[in-house]
């Protein structure tokens, strides 16, 4: 479809004014542009600009916050439909990427449609948003139970991050963690398996969750290597990596990490509990996640009336295949499809995950991770 082709469907995008980088500077890419050529398009664009700043001297304030939500409700032929997950609409995430993203219908549509429209209204410009017309062909069978997650800051607790009035979010004046929430409960009710397919994994207060898990649960992690997300987090994540497993293992549960080659990125945000409930979405296992940064995601539980697999463990067995290369009934149970795992950490189809504890970090090191590269925003 070329500019102009809209072919009388109606289309709103809310665009992020920023699309944040650190690379030990502080540093942000204006996308003013990409809304204009939407905007030329056709499409009603709101430009999000309401974030968290921190005040440079000689420069001003610097964008410390990002809108990290990945979100698309359509209302057409099957009324609505919804999709969230960690998939960016952005060239790079085309590539040798892993990811995965959530399609949803009924009310858990309408959830994520709500989360659009509160974004959508809070700038008070452009139309509002089409009505969504009601799911179509559900049928009786509800053994799907969603709940939508997200993430807002708490704006007005950040003290010397700042944020104007005009700026907080009227529908979470003083943010929302049920992403972090529902993280936290679902592993206190874990007694068998908890995998973890995450980019950074450097939240402690998520390590600490996980020690705490009964020594019955099974935990398999899998993340990128430290060196490919230094570039975004600079050179502390070995560091704390370190500190992520070693907290995490501080406990009776078994802990298994791997980190993918560097020929692929683990883009992925996917808690599965259990082969029972999954959460899928935007946020990392870092602060800004879980705190900071404006996130969405989904908490699915598969009551499996009819059906063979649970949604959470077919994901799981999927998921395991694309890291072992082996097919997914390969993966059936965890202590087998783990095993697999470990066989191909042998064969350097995966590697296991043991970063070397770095020197202490310097006071200056430490700040400059809590105010500008992994903020708390609780």
């Amino acid at each position: 479809m070329r500019p102009g082709q809209l072919r009388g469907a109606a289309v709103e995008k809310i665009l992020n004014r920023w699309r944040f980088h650190f690379d030990h500077r502080f540093a942000a890419f204006d996308n003013t542009q990409d809304a204009e050529i939407l905007r030329a398009s056709g499409v009603h664009v709101v430009h999000d600009d309401r974030l968290l700043s921190f005040p440079v001297p000689l420069i001003g304030p610097q964008p410390v916050q990002a809108h990290h939500q990945k979100l698309l409700v359509v209302s057409g032929a099957e009324g609505l439909v919804g999709f969230t997950g960690g998939v960016d609409v952005e060239a790079n995430r085309l590539g040798v990427v892993d990811d995965v993203h959530v399609r949803v219908r009924g009310a858990a549509a309408e959830a994520l449609h709500r989360a659009f429209t509160h974004r959508w209204a809070d700038h008070g410009v452009g139309p509002q948003p089409v009505p969504p017309r009601p799911s179509t062909g559900l049928g009786p069978r509800k053994d799907h139970h969603v709940a939508v997650l997200r993430t807002y800051p708490n704006a007005p607790a950040h003290g010397w991050l700042k944020a104007t009035p005009g700026q907080i979010n009227s529908f979470a004046p003083t943010g929302e963690r049920t992403y972090e929430l529902q993280i936290a409960h679902a592993i206190a009710q874990s007694r068998e398996l908890i995998y973890v397919e995450d980019q950074y994994m450097v939240h402690i207060g998520l390590a600490q969750a996980l020690s705490r898990a009964p020594s019955s649960v099974l935990i398999v992690l899998v993340t990128n290597a430290s060196e490919s997300v230094e570039e975004e987090l600079g050179p502390q994540v070995a560091w704390r990596r370190f500190e992520f497993l070693r907290v995490a293992r501080s406990g009776g549960a078994q802990v298994f990490a791997f980190q993918a080659k560097r020929s692929r990125y683990v883009h992925s945000k996917v808690w599965l509990f259990d082969d029972r409930f999954a959460i899928l979405g935007s946020a990392n296992a870092n602060r800004r996640g879980m705190s900071h940064d404006s996130e969405v995601g989904c908490g699915v539980h598969d009551g499996n009336r009819r059906r063979e697999w649970r949604f959470a463990h077919e994901l799981r067995m999927n998921l395991w295949s694309r890291q072992s290369k082996h097919p997914p009934i390969a993966h059936a149970s965890p202590s087998g499809g783990l095993s697999l795992l470990l066989s191909a950490a042998v064969a350097g189809i995966i590697d296991l995950l043991a970063p070397k504890p770095a020197r202490p970090l310097t006071g200056a090191e430490m700040a400059q991770w809590d105010t500008v590269v992994d903020p708390d925003g609780a």
